[in-house]
């Protein structure tokens, strides 16, 4: 927008909204992995508003020349850009709040963030920026039509008019049929290792643990009620059938309980009362063993476990049962899982683990990516078909909004991108800023510019353009982050909402000629 004043200004509503977003979201929940990214988000959202107001602004002060009332130069400035931004933050508001029908708590509680932060983004800067560059412009002598000068890229209008934009918009609607084919690729990360940070150490430790001494932290859990369950439940894990496992992906052989300690200390005569355990633990340490040395050692590890792995006011017992490979290995993963199921059915008890978890993160996933998008399309839909009240502008807004989607789908299994629970986010968003784009554009081109797609293009293409570039800048940094599930949502987004910017300029125009070229004929 060729000025140095015009961003500092749109920092102050900028950040009023985001402040107002944290004051809204604190009486609802706290920050997660997924919420805490949403400000970064915002700043990408937020100063949309602040370009679409300003580049108008500017067209219309030029129009009307330095002598005009600012108040004539805000009134054609909303009467242009307004209804189209109402729309925006309404759909994107919409969108976010899909995600509350994910299972994941934490991508919920970033669609209620996200949502309240449009909200109070847009009204920050629907009230504020006006008063802002009135003021600013109202600091010279005399006005000036120096302040936000904004030239129209007639280039840019007269591509999206030529037989290249149609070209374009048939490329992009191929590549949506392709999804038929590429989404199905689309995988799952399963590997929760896979999404830390490279190099962590705590991971390096987990994984030379596992190499040198088969031990993983990726354990399950058990709480047994009463000793003679307690061995029972140890027979089972150990039974065959066939000549074969029962439990063929639980490590039979490192199934750590407190069954071999009481019994080695009760031939030591032992009666289980915990509080003469020391006497009986000194017993068996002085005792020499078969390598002619003493038992020190293993009675004050079998002391650990007695004391530590039994309530014995309750008389229940503590099962730490692992895995028998690398659990994250697609095949075990289902395996470890089914046999924790079985044991839990048999002995009416509850397994806990990380292992559980995250299968339930990874089982819900697709789940949640099909329920939030499905929701995020059925809400801008009905709110387009309510707001626009116009059946031919719904259908061109929807029909567009699809085909950048899936576009984008067909791109990510192309370049055989993974998703995992935090890059999940981004198609929601794709959806919610993807239908801004298509708005501003198609309002502008069917209700202000006559279907002029020159005139359209160049002057509120321009402001997609910029309102997409700030917002990939926005993404683009969460696309460093050193963890791998937030740079793959920033990888995401920066490829959804590229797309969904270029259907705005070349696929609507000419969805707009289709079903309007009797009013371009007249």
């Amino acid at each position: 927008l060729r000025s140095l004043d015009f961003p500092l200004l749109a920092m102050l509503p900028l950040g009023v909204g985001i402040v107002v977003m944290f004051g809204i979201y604190s009486l609802f929940g706290q920050l997660n992995l997924v919420s805490m990214m949403t400000p970064i988000i915002l700043f990408g959202l937020g100063i949309d508003y602040a370009i679409h107001l300003g580049a108008r602004y500017g067209e219309v002060r030029l129009e009307l020349g330095p002598e005009a009332e600012a108040a004539d130069v805000l009134r054609g400035t909303f009467t242009s850009v307004g209804p189209g931004m109402l729309v925006a933050a309404v759909t994107t508001v919409f969108a976010f709040l899909s995600l509350l029908a994910c299972t994941i708590s934490g991508l919920l509680q970033s669609g209620l963030m996200a949502a309240a932060g449009v909200v109070s983004s847009f009204l920050a800067m629907v009230y504020l920026m006006p008063m802002l560059i009135v003021w600013r412009e109202g600091l010279s002598k005399k006005k000036s039509t120096q302040f936000l000068q904004a030239r129209q890229l007639k280039s840019l209008g007269r591509l999206a008019n030529s037989r290249a934009g149609v070209l374009i918009a048939a490329a992009l609607v191929a590549l949506a049929l392709s999804s038929a084919y590429f989404i199905p690729t689309i995988r799952l990360e399963r590997d929760g290792m896979k999404l830390s940070p490279d190099g962590l150490e705590s991971i390096t430790l987990s994984k030379d643990l596992e190499a040198k001494f088969a031990f993983t932290d990726a354990q399950a859990y058990f709480v047994i009620k009463g000793y003679d369950t307690l061995k029972r439940f140890r027979r089972e894990l150990a039974r065959e059938e066939g000549g074969r496992k029962v439990y063929p992906a639980i490590n039979t052989l490192r199934v750590l309980d407190a069954r071999k300690a009481i019994r080695t200390f009760e031939k030591a005569g032992w009666d289980r009362d915990i509080n003469t355990l020391s006497t009986y633990v000194d017993k068996y340490a002085a005792r020499g063993n078969l390598l002619g040395g003493s038992n020190e050692h293993i009675a004050r590890v079998y002391e650990f476990i007695a004391r530590n792995y039994v309530h014995w006011d309750r008389d229940t017992y503590l099962v730490i049962v692992p895995p028998s490979g690398y659990v994250w290995d697609r095949d075990l993963t289902e395996l470890f899982s089914n046999d924790l199921q079985r044991l839990e059915k048999k002995f009416g008890v509850t397994s806990a683990g990380f292992v559980q978890i995250w299968k339930f993160l990874v089982d819900h996933l697709l789940d949640d990516l099909i329920k939030s998008s499905a929701a995020a399309f059925v809400l801008v839909l009905l709110v387009l078909g309510v707001i626009t009240r116009s059946v031919a502008g719904t259908l061109i807004c929807s029909t567009a909004l699809i085909i950048s989607f899936l576009a984008s789908l067909a791109l990510i299994g192309l370049l055989r991108l993974k998703l995992n629970c935090i890059n999940i986010i981004a198609f929601p968003v794709i959806l919610g800023l993807g239908i801004d784009y298509i708005v501003h554009i198609y309002y502008r081109l069917v209700h202000e510019e006559n279907l002029d797609v020159v005139s359209t293009v160049a002057s509120t293409g321009k402001a997609v353009l910029l309102t997409t570039l700030t917002t990939l800048v926005a993404f683009g940094a969460i696309s460093f982050s050193a963890h791998k599930g937030l740079s793959g949502m920033g990888v995401f987004a920066l490829i959804g909402l590229w797309v969904a910017f270029m259907s705005s300029l070349f696929l609507v125009p000419v969805m707009v000629k289709l079903v309007f070229h009797k009013q371009l004929r007249s």
